[in-house]
C-alpha cells in the first residue's frame, strides 16, 4: 500500500478499528498506543475506554510486551542494560516495570558475558586493521558503551580478554 492510500485508509477507519489496524501490524505498549490515539484526534475519553477494551481482550499488556521485547533484542546481538532500559522508555514503559524484567533476564553474570561475546566479534573485525593497543582499547570501550553495557560488565570483559587483545 503506497503512503498516501495508507494514510487514507487509516483516516477512514474508527478509532477502535485503529487501534486494532495498530496492534495487528506489531505490538505496542498501552501508553504508545494512547499517543497514536491521541495523535489520531480521539478525544481523552474515548481513548481510555479503547484501551480498557483492548487491556480487557488482551490485545495490550506492559508486561508481556517488556518481556518479548528484552527476550527479543537478546535473541539479535548482544546488548546490555542500559541500551534495553532506553529502549522500553522510548516505548513509554514504566520504569519498575523494565527494571524488574531486565534483572529477571538480564542477571549481572549473563551481561558480562553478553559483553565478552560482544567483544570477541569486535576484536575479531579489528584484527585486520593496524591500530594501536590503546586506540583498539577505546574503540572496544566506545563499541560496548554504544551497545549499552554498564561500565561494569565492560571492565569485567576487557580484564577476562585482555590476553586476546
Amino acid at each position: 500500500m503506497s503512503r498516501p492510500n495508507f494514510h487514507s485508509f487509516c483516516s477512514r477507519l474508527n478509532p477502535l478499528k485503529y487501534a486494532y489496524f495498530l496492534l495487528g501490524r506489531r505490538a505496542y505498549s498501552e501508553r504508545e498506543l494512547y499517543d497514536k490515539l491521541a495523535k489520531k484526534g480521539v478525544d481523552e475519553r474515548k481513548r481510555k475506554k479503547i484501551l480498557q477494551r483492548l487491556l480487557n481482550e488482551g490485545y495490550i499488556d506492559d508486561e508481556k510486551f517488556a518481556r518479548s521485547f528484552i527476550e527479543e533484542k537478546l535473541r539479535e546481538k548482544p546488548v546490555g542494560k542500559l541500551f534495553l532500559f532506553t529502549k522500553l522508555r522510548k516505548k513509554k514503559i514504566d520504569k519498575p516495570l523494565i527494571e524488574k524484567y531486565i534483572k529477571m533476564l538480564l542477571p549481572e553474570k549473563r551481561e558480562r558475558e553478553l559483553a565478552e561475546e560482544a567483544m570477541t566479534r569486535k576484536i575479531q573485525q579489528l584484527k585486520n586493521k593496524k591500530v594501536s593497543k590503546e586506540k583498539l582499547y577505546q574503540k572496544l570501550v566506545l563499541f560496548l558503551k554504544n551497545r549499552g553495557f554498564t561500565v561494569r560488565s565492560i571492565a569485567s570483559a576487557l580484564q577476562k580478554m585482555k590476553d586476546k587483545i
